[in-house]
């Protein structure tokens, strides 16, 4: 074997042993490639599932907050209607109660009698509206114990009684005793609403 051929067969070798190593660099390029694209893969699920988590969470506290809005809105309304009610329910008990004198005064007459009970006087002072002043006589002779007239009262129905020696009074002024009895009434309202 001359020079030529011996150094023909190293080239020949190291060309192989080139071309093994690049082939080998190549592999081991493309499964370094292949696991990082793998790794990156994974990392960008992981950044997706979180941020699609964050979204549903942002969503939900949104729809929260929209639903919690929109029902405060409703209780508004929901409270706008009931005082409403409640206001032309009273109105109507008023104007009924006027309407019928001789059940008016009987209604007077009951709530003059419970005063004197509460007051433990033998003489009470009545206020009872101006348009109301000409029922003072009638009451007068109904009711057992004396009264005096007393000024003026500024309500729509019904008596202020008052003791004559002490600033203790009872408010039995129709809007009194109505606004005592709204609770029981926004109650009502509110069942009613409820089985709608």
């Amino acid at each position: 074997m001359g020079l030529k051929e011996i150094l023909d067969e190293i080239s020949k070798e190291s060309d192989e042993r080139t071309q093994t190593i690049i082939n080998d660099s190549k592999m081991k390029a493309a499964q370094i490639s292949m696991q990082k694209s793998e790794e990156l893969e994974e990392y960008y699920k992981k950044k997706r599932d979180t941020f699609l988590t964050e979204i549903a969470r942002d969503e939900r506290k949104l729809f929260a907050k929209v639903e919690l809005d929109a029902q405060k809105s409703l209780n508004i309304v929901d409270n706008q209607i009931i005082e409403t009610t409640i206001n032309e329910v009273f109105q109507d008990v008023i104007e009924r109660l006027k309407k019928d004198e001789e059940l008016y005064l009987t209604f007077l007459q009951k709530q003059i009698d419970h005063a004197v009970k509460v007051l433990k006087k033998k003489e009470i002072l009545i206020s009872l509206n101006s348009d109301d002043a000409h029922l003072f006589k009638i009451l007068e002779s109904r009711v057992k114990t004396k009264i005096k007239s007393g000024e003026p009262a500024v309500i729509r129905a019904g008596v202020i009684c008052s003791a004559i020696d002490t600033p203790v009074f009872i408010d039995s002024s129709l809007g009194s005793i109505l606004r005592e009895m709204k609770p029981d009434f926004i109650r009502l309202i509110t069942q009613e609403l409820s089985k709608e």
